[in-house]
């Protein structure tokens, strides 16, 4: 089954202070190609990143600010900030003594609309920031995020009452734990659970869940660890 890939929000912390200096918006939109599942092919993703790296070095004549990126089916979304407007193009270097000249749209917002349009992230697209990287590694295996298969969990609490009402929280939720594995205590004020879950990992239906678990693990006064699962292909 084909299937998108959602919106991946990479973004850069930034003093407030620039928003009354940088008054345009400055959007790149960088191509590249993608598996049917919408991730990049082997290659593509450092290609327009070092496109992107080139693009910032170009625009540092206009003082622009780097805010991030958002990586979507066959695209990365480049967004800037700058005094004043960017060129309508740009020649960059694109590898061994080549060129490639990128478009590059310029807008007057003061308010900053574009940035809270396209870069500020819903809590789901937050939870796909936290483990970009475990996606990236699973999709250089081969991966298919669509296979069933068992995902394991593991938060940890300071208290092993914290522990105790969070667990009885994610079993209600459809979790399981397998007995010897499900909790452990490498110092006197740690306290280890670990929980499994059959599921697909398409960030649509994985991401909801590792949400889920963190504000429950917060609600207890403890913290997600994060989750893991075998190659599936």
């Amino acid at each position: 089954m084909e299937r998108g890939l959602p919106r991946i929000v990479s973004i850069d912390p930034f003093d407030e202070g620039i928003r009354a200096e940088k008054h345009y918006a400055i959007v790149a939109r960088l191509s590249f190609q993608a598996r049917q599942d919408g991730l990049p092919v082997q290659g593509e993703l450092q290609r327009v990143h070092h496109l992107e790296d080139e693009i910032e070095k170009s625009l540092r004549s206009i003082e622009a600010t780097w805010l991030g990126h958002v990586t979507y089916n066959g695209t990365l979304l480049v967004l800037y900030y700058a005094p004043k407007p960017a060129p309508s193009s740009i020649s960059v270097k694109a590898g061994f003594l080549k060129k490639e000249q990128i478009s590059l749209e310029s807008r007057h917002d003061p308010s900053w609309t574009v940035y809270e349009v396209e870069m500020e992230p819903t809590e789901i697209e937050l939870e796909l920031m936290h483990f970009a990287q475990l996606y990236s590694a699973l999709a250089k295996h081969g991966d298919d995020h669509s296979l069933e298969r068992e995902v394991d969990f593991s938060a940890k609490f300071s208290s092993e009452e914290e522990r105790s009402h969070f667990l009885t929280d994610v079993l209600n939720q459809g979790f399981t734990i397998r007995p010897e594995e499900a909790t452990w205590e490498p110092t006197p004020d740690s306290f280890w659970c670990q929980f499994v879950l059959n599921t697909q990992i398409v960030p649509e239906i994985l991401m909801p869940q590792t949400l889920l678990i963190r504000k429950m693990a917060v609600k207890h006064g403890g913290e997600f660890d994060g989750w893991a699962c075998h190659v599936m292909t």
